[in-house]
């Protein structure tokens, strides 16, 4: 198989020295029956699957609300082990529409239902029950290896894991079955075309051979994944058929497409390679353990923690075994390799679910019993939710904001100083510099975050060219041509096209252009908002009644006007409209020098009596 990453165990690793980090369970909330998923909406809520089909709702206290927030008990299949409601995940905009989505074995046949829901306008802790919409249903051929878990992706699709259909050891071989959903991870986007369609981007679009909603395949039963809610990589939990239970893993940036190998390996094991291709075209696990000697038998895919409680499982992703209870760990180490550990000294049970909630403090489940998982003498997270510098408009600001936590205190700082005032878990920097935040619990245990240099954007420069640039106003039909690509023309305040090169002035207007860079920013000389050039355009007149000798002598002195002609703006273009800098320009005696220019035909464009003149200077030898 694919070895794409690299397994370190580190109790074998003489090297190196790993913090082992220890867990323990404290109850949450209890009286359950045959729980299945954990899931949250963006709030303090928990919203709880029950397999027979009743999702319960519970506070941030763990106390349950008596009224479910919807009862599927009439259309759900719970018989036999492995069907019944088993997941639920909600739309990233539910504060807006209100939609979340069930996975359930339909009652009449057992085959799997992936379903839209709508809460109750008029009550958060209600669904609407008649409101269900149908988005695929997939027949199931045996009552096991159902999947079940949905999740919403970094990406804003609807993640679907599915099981090979069930039996043992995968009798049809779907889980290879290019053509068959079973077996497989799906992405589909719920946001366009209804009840869905499938992304332009999965890998398999376009090839026959593929069910287009293929994401990744070769699974077997993954029992509860999960995306990294800060890198947006995915752990997959697939339980083993005899010998061997699996966590695989695929990279945020992943393209899809990758092969786990069920049912030619079982882990890294062959199991039945009949038919298969090479060991190379399958993606090896990350880790797996085997069923004994310790009585293990299925595994429950878990999470990494993201919360801002404990430092000490910042990163971990966090597993369990269903039959022997017992937790392990693995950790993405910084240069891409894994390691991983067992946690000792917790309290076993038959653990079916982990879930989070809004804070990214980890819960883990028997059918009847919810636990949070604490780690021992606790310090807080330290952890700015963005990339090491962060760019912002002038006179405006960036939204900087760190992982928080109940019963957490907050100091921001600029450039090592602390800000004050600034003791919010988050901070609109307005100031250009290296923030960072220090963050304190209850038992004043402190950690300080790495910095974010926050860079405020320089008003960019707009270059007006094809007439003066020192003068202004401009010339009419002077072509303007700005080095801004798309810059917006306004004439007389109405806004005109939007030009990439030039734009063609004719008549009296009143010419504004104006950016917006790169990064959203616009720009103004007043407020540092929108920056514009303002360019009068005034008739243009033949000059009749200014006079001056023509032709002149290269050399000599050309004078302009009279002493009673006021003249101003005076500029020079050869024959071409190349715009000539002017030698010596004397406004009181309205003169100029031909110094250094060559013999040719010349234009002046100058402001006289309140208007424009053109004229013609020849340049002679």
């Amino acid at each position: 198989m694919k070895k794409k990453y690299t397994i370190i165990i580190a109790l074998l690793i003489t090297f190196k020295v790993f913090a082992q980090p220890t867990i323990s369970l404290s109850s949450f909330s209890t009286g359950y029956t045959l729980l299945s998923d954990i899931a949250n909406c963006g709030d303090s809520r928990l919203f709880v699957t029950q397999q027979r089909g009743r999702i319960i709702i519970c506070d941030s206290l763990g106390v349950k609300r008596t009224t479910p927030f919807l009862n599927l008990t009439s259309t759900v299949s719970s018989s036999g082990n492995e069907r019944g409601l088993l997941g639920l995940a909600f739309h990233p905009n539910y504060k807006q529409n209100g939609y979340f989505y069930v996975n359930y074995t339909r009652q009449s046949d057992g085959a799997t239902r992936v379903s839209r829901f709508s809460v109750n306008p008029a009550d958060s802790n209600l669904a609407l029950p008649n409101s269900e919409l149908n988005l695929l249903t997939i027949t199931q051929p045996y009552t096991n290896h159902n999947g079940g878990n949905i999740e919403f992706g970094p990406d804003g699709y609807l993640y679907i894991g599915m099981g090979d259909g069930g039996s043992g050891g995968d009798p049809d071989n779907y889980s290879q079955n290019k053509l068959s959903r079973l077996g497989k991870m799906l992405r589909i986007d719920v946001n366009g075309t209804q009840p869905y369609s499938v992304p332009s981007s999965n890998p398999f679009v376009g090839n026959s051979a593929y069910a287009p909603e293929i994401w990744s395949l070769g699974l077997r039963n993954p029992w509860k994944w999960s995306f990294d809610r800060i890198s947006g990589d995915m752990w997959i939990g697939d339980v083993g058929q005899n010998e061997i239970e699996e966590i695989d893993f695929q990279l945020a940036n992943s393209a899809g497409g990758e092969n786990y190998g069920w049912r030619c390996y079982e882990g890294s094991t062959p199991y039945n390679i009949s038919g298969c291709l090479s060991a190379s075209n399958y993606d090896s696990p990350i880790f797996e353990y085997g069923h004994t000697p310790t009585s293990s038998c299925s595994v429950t895919g878990g999470m990494v923690y993201r919360g801002a409680t404990h430092q000490s499982l910042f990163g971990y992703y966090l597993l369990a075994d269903y039959c022997s209870g017992r937790f392990w760990w693995v950790k993405r180490e910084t240069n891409g390799t894994f390691t991983n550990g067992i946690f000792t000294g917790v309290t076993t049970g038959n653990y079916v679910s982990f879930g989070e909630n809004y804070l990214g403090d980890i819960f883990v489940a028997t059918g009847s019993v919810i636990s949070r998982i604490n780690a021992p003498n606790p310090c807080p997270v330290a952890f700015i939710n963005s990339n090491d510098s962060v760019s912002y408009c002038q006179g405006a600001s960036a939204r900087l904001v760190a992982l928080r936590a109940n019963g957490l205190s907050y100091q921001w700082s600029l450039n090592g100083s602390p800000l004050s005032g600034e003791t919010n878990y988050w901070i609109d920097a307005d100031q250009p510099g290296n923030y960072s935040i220090t963050v304190t619990n209850g038992a004043g245990c402190s950690a300080t975050s790495s910095l974010v240099n926050a860079i405020a954007n320089t008003s960019p420069e707009i270059i007006l060219s094809g007439y003066s640039t020192i003068y202004n106003p401009g010339f009419e039909n002077d072509t303007i041509i700005t080095n801004i690509p798309n810059a917006q023309v306004f004439i007389n305040g109405i806004a005109g096209n939007v030009i990439s090169e030039n734009l063609l002035v004719e008549g009296y207007n009143d010419i504004t252009v104006s950016l917006t860079d790169s990064e959203g920013c616009t720009w103004t000389q007043i407020d540092s908002v929108l920056f514009t050039i303002n360019v009068n355009i005034f008739e243009a007149k033949a000059a009749n009644s200014i006079v001056f000798p023509n032709p002149v002598v290269k050399g000599n002195t050309v004078k302009i006007g009279n002493s009673t002609n006021f003249i101003s703006n005076v500029q020079l273009f050869d024959v071409t409209g190349k715009q000539i800098s002017i030698n010596n320009y004397n406004p009181t005696q309205k003169t100029f020098s031909t110094q250094g220019l060559n013999a040719g035909i010349y234009t002046i464009k100058f402001i006289a009596e309140n208007n424009f003149y053109t004229k013609q200077l020849m340049i002679i030898e």
